[in-house]
């Protein structure tokens, strides 16, 4: 699970904060609840239900957009061996809410 920021201050950036999830199961054996929990001071990612990454919000306050992304990268894990292919990536569905804030 990757966060990035490409344009910061009306300027273009390039910055990365790549993560690893570790799971003692398949996760492709059936469908999991992932959650994002973004606030003006962090970013928590969840899997489940269970907290799995926290990141410290410095450079996301801005409208941002959902990018859901299935690839493979050949320089960090490798390629998908010829006989798990080919492959598929389900959504079932997307449900985004906005926080009421103090006052609302």
């Amino acid at each position: 699970m990757d966060a990035h920021v490409f344009r910061s201050n009306g300027r273009t950036a390039n910055m990365s904060l790549p993560g690893v999830m570790a799971t003692a199961e398949n996760m492709s054996d059936e469908f999991h609840v992932y959650g994002l929990d973004w606030s003006a001071s962090s970013i928590e990612v969840y899997v489940d239900g269970r907290r799995v990454r926290h990141i410290y919000n410095t450079s996301w306050h801005m409208p941002l957009k959902i990018i859901l992304d299935a690839e493979t990268q050949g320089k960090w894990w490798g390629l998908p061996s010829f006989r798990d292919l080919p492959s598929t990536f389900q959504v079932d569905y997307i449900r985004v809410w906005r926080q009421r804030t103090a006052g609302m």
